[in-house]
């Protein structure tokens, strides 16, 4: 008799029950139930980098709410924007030995279709000129996070001495933090504050890194065309300095809403919170060109 009745009862509720759990695991999986959903929320430039003084006794230090708070918006970046310069900044790195990169991004499935030597990469942060120098962090058709450092080489034979290090797959629709880290004599790619790779291209013949401004959300490449990134970007910052791999994990494990970690060395910081305002203290702000924010960003990405 008690089997009997047992045997009723998931009769009349199993369905319910069925139903109730594939709608559970479908809320999971498009990250409803994400705590980042329901952290507090950055207002656009609530944390910046003051330069105090002038001269050599200048001063930089962090000013407002500098806590890791997670943004209220990043940058979403449309696929429609394809050969389009993105965020073109008013930062040029000319005359600068080392520097570090890092930026948040969230790749969508789709990047923009090889139509070139390089074919494919889509660039969240780079430089609007590939040849004779330039670096960028990219986002490959293969799926792979990478980092592109060309140089122009010693040997006269060649115009450009290119070198690019790269992951393996990675999977689209996940936040990823990548830095791209140069001391003068080699490039090193860490993902998520772990390193990955080097490589060491020829010293430059002519002095200086790049030939025109830093760009978001895309990657000028003179004899191919352009390699425009498809998906949102977030909390990009530049250094004039190589960080230490302790230092990138430190910055890795703050979040996407981390403050520099080394705001004596910040060139630029573009929260890219609401806006494309350089909140380093350098006042490089950017130029959107079509790009709009999202405030729904969360899903794919969990505090480190």
């Amino acid at each position: 008799m008690k089997s009997q009745s047992a045997m009723e009862y998931l009769m009349t509720y199993g369905w319910a029950i069925l139903v109730i759990a594939v709608v559970l695991g479908v809320l999971f999986q498009l990250g409803v139930f994400n705590n980042a959903n329901f952290a507090p929320r950055a207002q656009p430039g609530s944390c910046e980098v003051q330069q105090l003084g002038g001269g050599s006794s200048t001063t930089h230090q962090l000013a407002g709410m500098c806590q890791g708070e997670l943004p209220k918006y990043v940058l979403s970046i449309p696929s429609n924007q394809a050969f389009n310069n993105n965020v073109l900044t008013s930062l040029n790195l000319n005359g600068i030995t080392s520097l570090t990169i890092t930026v948040w991004f969230n790749p969508q499935s789709t990047q923009p279709q090889p139509g070139g030597p390089d074919g494919g990469e889509g660039s969240p942060v780079g430089s609007t000129t590939w040849c004779p120098d330039g670096i960028s962090i990219e986002y490959t058709i293969t799926h792979q996070i990478a980092v592109e450092t060309t140089m122009n080489p010693l040997d006269g034979a060649a115009p450009c001495n290119d070198h690019l290090i790269q992951t393996g797959t990675e999977s689209p629709n996940q936040w990823y933090f990548a830095a791209a880290v140069y001391n003068g004599i080699g490039t090193a790619l860490y993902v998520n504050g772990q390193y990955v790779t080097s490589t060491y291209p020829a010293a430059s013949t002519n002095g200086v890194w790049y030939g025109g401004p830093f760009v978001i959300g895309n990657f000028g490449c003179t004899p191919c065309g352009n390699h425009p990134f498809n998906g949102t970007v977030s909390n990009v910052q530049l250094y004039n300095t190589s960080l230490s791999a302790a230092e990138v994990l430190a910055l890795y494990q703050e979040g996407i809403g981390g403050a520099p970690v080394r705001p004596q060395n910040i060139v630029a910081w573009w929260p890219l919170n609401g806006n494309t305002n350089d909140y380093g203290g350098g006042n490089y702000n950017g130029q959107n060109n079509g790009e709009g924010y999202s405030g729904s960003w969360t899903n794919g990405y969990s505090s480190p």
